[in-house]
């Protein structure tokens, strides 16, 4: 019996034993593996991730400057002359704008020996002789089935109110086809009804 016990102790004790070594075998076994693994991470060296290459812009070229474009000058041309502008603004607009008709005509008025309409008002029952546009016109028939006809001459100081019977507008027909500026010669008169003078034209003509 008690060499039962012993041989069982025996191989309890062997049992033992050869647990205590593989268990420190497998402990060894555990730290190379460990070391060896530390070392091949110091040995690889650590990879970087490969920069990004950056392309530098290209500096743009300067716009090359346009070339100038020279003017074109205009060939000089003949200016209209002072009448030739009034007459034309006066066919287009009816009036000028730029200086009155008696203005360019006023060397031949003064040589015509014409007076201001408003220095004519002032001589009631005389022979006078004035200058000026027509400025309105009208006719009235008369009783012998002929016309007498009324016109407002306008110069540079006022206006005047002109009669013209029918034998003076006839004579002076050709006249009237004209814008004028006129030259009226004829008697001043102050009737009882008028509160203005007029003027009862003998002779018209046109200054030219």
């Amino acid at each position: 019996m008690l060499d039962k016990f012993l041989a069982l102790l025996e191989r309890f004790v062997v049992a033992h034993e050869l647990i205590a070594a593989n268990s420190a075998k497998t402990t060894l076994i555990e730290k190379v593996g460990d070391v060896v693994r530390a070392e091949e991470t110091v040995a690889e060296p650590e990879q970087k991730a490969p920069a990004k290459r950056t392309r530098t812009p290209k500096p743009k070229a300067a716009p090359e400057p346009e070339p100038e474009q020279e003017e074109e000058e205009e060939a000089p041309g003949e200016d209209w002359s002072l009448a030739e502008k009034v007459a034309t603004q006066e066919e287009l607009l009816g009036v000028s704008l730029i200086a009155h008709p008696l203005e360019l005509a006023a060397e031949k008025i003064t040589a015509s020996g014409a007076i201001s309409t408003l220095e004519a008002s002032a001589r009631i029952g005389q022979r006078v002789r004035v200058a000026g546009t027509r400025m309105t016109w009208r006719r009235t028939p008369t009783t012998r089935g002929d016309y007498i006809y009324f016109m407002a001459l306008e110069d540079l100081e006022g206006m005047l109110d002109v009669v013209i019977f029918a034998d003076v507008y006839r004579a002076a027909r050709l006249s009237f086809s004209k814008p004028g500026p006129y030259i009226v010669e004829g008697t001043m008169e102050l009737t009882a009804e008028a509160t203005e003078p007029t003027l009862r034209a003998e002779k018209i003509w046109q200054v030219e």
